[in-house]
């Protein structure tokens, strides 16, 4: 994939810490090095302490989400408020595309996060300025990985790992790292899970879906194409808690088959 001409200093801002390792593993295998915020307070306190060549901003975070996270860096003096920043996102549609446009983002990677599609944004990284616009491929990565994360209801035809890529995966990050990464999965998918049975019980369907949306990130970006599908189906799909408590047995059941593939391969 095509690479910067030089190593970039990179700030992932990002509060999931399966997806902070994946993430900053690719960035430091193709020579970049990195430093990692949890929320857009630290992101913004973090770009005016050192000098980052580029940000990578989640847009769900707690504390500060990615959009006020980018206005608030494009309103510091320069040099600060020039840094280049990529948002991450779930849904790279039309409507978000232009929310990160007028919050002075310069690009975007839609989630899961493609190796290639990482390098590719990071390559035009020297030469980008704030509002430059956004790319169609990233577009069109999100529309693909919104349909294999879609209607989670007939589960029979959702595999539990994109094969292909995994094999993808396995070619951008060392074997042991990757092995790691994987082995968090279960643990991470039943925190999560934990998290949303909470939030059903306190009937606070906003913390029941953003639960959910971390595990569908995570779960994507990591091939686990089943987890996803039923985590997507609880973040968007579910109007209350009692349709978000009708798809938490799925859920379970995806992680478990997804433990089950991982401990087989182990």
């Amino acid at each position: 994939p095509p690479q910067p001409t030089r190593p970039l200093r990179a700030l992932v801002a990002e509060d999931n810490q399966v997806n902070q390792l994946f993430i900053q593993t690719m960035l430091k295998k193709a020579g970049h090095s990195v430093a990692i915020a949890a929320n857009g307070i630290e992101a913004l306190e973090a770009v005016q302490q050192d000098p980052y060549d580029v940000v990578l901003m989640d847009m769900q975070m707690p504390v500060m989400d990615g959009l006020m996270a980018a206005r608030r860096i494009r309103a510091l003096p320069a040099p600060h408020s020039e840094i280049p920043i990529l948002a991450l996102t779930a849904n790279a549609m039309s409507k978000q595309r232009q929310e990160c446009l007028d919050a002075g983002m310069n690009d975007f990677l839609s989630k899961p996060v493609s190796p290639a599609k990482l390098f590719a944004v990071m390559a035009k990284v020297p030469a980008a300025s704030p509002a430059s616009g956004m790319a169609d491929e990233s577009a069109d990565e999100s529309a693909s990985s919104q349909a294999s994360g879609g209607d989670a209801t007939d589960a029979k035809i959702i595999p539990i790992f994109d094969e292909v890529r995994l094999a993808e995966l396995r070619a951008s990050i060392p074997t042991e790292s990757l092995g790691a990464m994987l082995a968090q999965i279960p643990d991470e998918g039943v925190k999560q899970i934990n998290q949303i049975k909470r939030a059903i019980a306190e009937g606070d369907l906003e913390s029941a879906r953003r639960a959910a949306h971390a595990l569908a990130g995570m779960a994507s970006n990591f091939a686990a194409l089943k987890l996803a599908s039923f985590a997507r189906e609880i973040e968007t799909n579910s109007p209350t808690e009692t349709a978000i408590e009708a798809h938490v047995p799925g859920l379970e059941n995806a992680l478990q088959q997804t433990t089950e593939y991982l401990e087989r391969r182990s």
